[in-house]
């Protein structure tokens, strides 16, 4: 079971039963997506056996949820794929890399392909490098990130059989094949990956554990892992009472302030007039903030 776009742009979530159909899911969706509405349903009228889920940390941690308490799920054999994530977006990113990409509204967008970090693309109208800092910018900035990414604590897909991504290393880098970072969280989920890669199914290099984490931003890990009541508090407004670090608290108001800031410069489009040169060295110093964040973690020993 996994999520794709449709050919109307709408955001479909469906159980595959013939693996050519799985193809279909290929590519991301910086979407939000509903992956387990309707999944008692489904299993109920399909007479499943087994199951492999294919979703966000918090998919697959509510999946868990519904084993604990459901008995569909838990007379059922479950794998489940987690896709490292640190923040999705709102609708409003989509509607601005249409406008910046010159399409027509609700163009189905291609996020993710044609090489590796890969273009940003739209049906009918232009492409460009995933990475250009006029979309870019937005990841840093959490710029059209829904509250309730504020409070996850598993940006790798920790609760996962098996949790991938993508490898943002150097050597990576330009990369034509589109190679995925995998690791595996349970024994089961080892299991799997040794099974695939003795029948040469996949091709496997080992990476260390320092590099994966690397890959992702030892930051951002220590921002969406640490300092869960303070964060909780600060960002999304719930009520409580807690003890933090002080310096940690003012640096995760910055957070709140250049978020809505940021999304602000593109509600207006004042961010398609910036030279890219500014929006490059801004976006490096909201970088550099993080790391004051993750250090101020460190300091105040809070974790949740």
């Amino acid at each position: 079971m996994s999520s794709f776009q449709n050919e109307d742009n709408e955001v479909i979530t469906e159980i595959f039963t013939a693996g050519d159909e799985v193809r279909k899911t290929r590519g991301s969706i910086y979407r939000q997506v509903s992956l387990l509405n309707g999944l008692n349903d489904k299993l109920e009228a399909g007479n499943y056996r087994k199951l492999l889920v294919i979703g966000l940390p918090c998919h697959i941690a509510g999946l868990k949820k519904l084993q604990a308490v459901n008995e569909n799920f838990r007379c059922m054999e479950i794998i489940t794929i987690a896709l490292f994530c640190k923040q999705t977006k709102t609708e409003e990113f989509s509607r601005f890399a249409r406008i910046v990409l010159k399409a027509k509204p609700n163009k189905r967008i291609h996020y993710r392909g044609k090489g590796w970090p890969g273009r940003i693309r739209v049906d009918g109208g232009r492409s460009l490098p995933f990475n250009n800092i006029r979309l870019s910018l937005m990841w840093p900035s959490f710029a059209f990130t829904p509250s309730y990414c504020f409070a996850c604590t598993d940006p790798l897909g920790q609760v996962a059989d098996i949790s991938v991504g993508d490898p943002w290393l150097k050597k990576y880098s330009g990369e034509r094949s589109g190679g995925s970072l995998f690791v595996a969280n349970t024994s089961k989920g080892l299991g799997i990956i040794k099974e695939m890669a003795d029948d040469d199914r996949i091709f496997v290099q080992p990476e260390t554990a320092e590099n994966a984490l690397v890959s992702q931003n030892i930051s951002y890990i220590r921002f969406k892992t640490r300092n869960l009541k303070a964060r909780a508090v600060s960002l999304c407004g719930l009520a409580g009472k807690f003890e933090a670090h002080s310096n940690y608290l003012r640096t995760i108001r910055w957070v709140k302030t250049n978020k809505k800031m940021v999304e602000c410069l593109y509600r207006t489009r004042i961010v398609i007039y910036i030279p890219e040169l500014l929006l490059k060295v801004y976006g490096r110093a909201t970088r550099l903030v993080f790391r004051r964040i993750a250090d101020a973690g460190e300091k105040s020993g809070k974790t949740p």
